[in-house]
């Protein structure tokens, strides 16, 4: 009896988080059904809002710093170079490092801009010697989550060709963090690989005019600890239901950060040159007091958020050098905290 009142206590958070999350799908084509009447949790004092509010447009009139931005490129121009190892961060993240901050986020739902293999190829600096890989966008909740979810792409040193895959991270994986899902196929594991299939099946939003996918990584705990199991969604336009593609337990205290980021691992040279704009859109957390989805701003409850443009370990991709101009840029300019984009020429 106890094993069926567990189960159906975890069917109804499900349920709980996939009406609440609804509203990533805002952008999606064709539109969702309408919304399903909200689900009342144990607490009868605390109401779940049948529609979290829709992020208001106002900052996304972006098209003239685009275009200046582009309009500074020259075709025959050298970019900005970096370092081996490089490691740089462009996007949304917190503030938040104090754990008695009380800061009440237990998820985060986002959209992904993204590109199958085939229609994104990422240079390498001439003289590479080893697989790249940028990870863009990719996103993790605050306040310890155990997840992140992004889309990885790899590019190989010995056929020059990008590929693209959604990966997994799990900060709270016995004997250390690791991939779950990784970015390219290691030791029998296999990527959710971003092909026409996954295209059809996950990419049924659109941020900025480009195809995307929205995800969702949360844990039903009002309270993270290390007992809290964490689940991994993608949403699937074809039956209308988000999938779990993982799950686990635990509470990253090391690293209470959240983020929504463009993240390098390059080797030295070039910066990567001619992607295509990156990023993501619809960026919320899920308040466990107020039970409501909250689009990201500067400043949420007891938690900061912050623009960071390439990142405290180095940026020499965002900024000028000796052999030219800087290879990437955050858009939109001021900046708009629910959605962010990396562009270069």
């Amino acid at each position: 009896m106890t094993g069926a009142l567990e189960r159906l206590m975890l069917i109804m958070v499900f349920l709980l988080f996939a009406s609440s999350v609804v509203y990533c799908q805002q952008i999606a084509s064709p539109p969702l059904p309408d919304h399903p009447r909200p689900y009342t949790p144990p607490k009868p004092t605390i109401a779940v809002a049948a529609r979290p509010p829709v992020p208001r447009p106002a900052g996304r009139t972006n098209k003239s710093d685009l275009e200046r931005f582009r309009a500074s490129r020259l075709r025959d121009q050298l970019l900005a170079s970096t370092i081996d190892s490089d490691h740089e961060d462009a996007g949304v993240e917190t503030t938040n490092s104090d754990l008695s901050s009380n800061s009440p986020y237990t998820g985060v739902c986002a959209v992904h801009a993204v590109y199958p293999t085939g229609k994104i190829q990422l240079k390498l600096p001439d003289n590479a010697t080893r697989t790249q890989i940028l990870y863009a966008a990719t996103t993790r909740p605050p306040n310890g989550a155990c997840i992140e979810v992004g889309t990885a792409y790899t590019t190989d040193v010995n056929t020059n060709k990008t590929t693209a895959g959604v990966y997994v991270f799990d900060f709270c994986k016995p004997g250390g963090g690791d991939v779950a899902i990784p970015p390219m196929p290691v030791n029998g594991k296999q990527p959710i690989a971003v092909d026409q299939s996954f295209m059809e099946t996950y990419a049924g939003a659109s941020t900025q005019g480009i195809p995307a996918y929205a995800i969702s990584i949360f844990t039903p705990d009002s309270t993270i600890s290390s007992n809290s199991k964490w689940y991994a969604q993608l949403y699937n336009y074809k039956t209308q239901q988000w999938d779990t593609i993982y799950s686990t337990q635990g509470f990253f205290w090391y690293d209470t950060r959240g983020w929504s980021i463009f993240e390098t691992y390059f080797q030295a040279g070039l910066c990567s040159e001619s992607l295509p704009p990156l990023g993501a859109d619809q960026l919320s957390f899920f308040n466990s007091i107020s039970q409501t989805w909250e689009s990201v701003a500067p400043q949420m409850t007891q938690m900061g958020v912050h623009i960071s443009y390439g990142g405290s370990h180095n940026n020499n991709c965002f900024v000028a050098d000796a052999t030219g101009p800087a290879s990437y840029s955050v858009m939109p300019s001021p900046p708009v905290f629910y959605w962010w984009q990396v562009v270069s020429k």
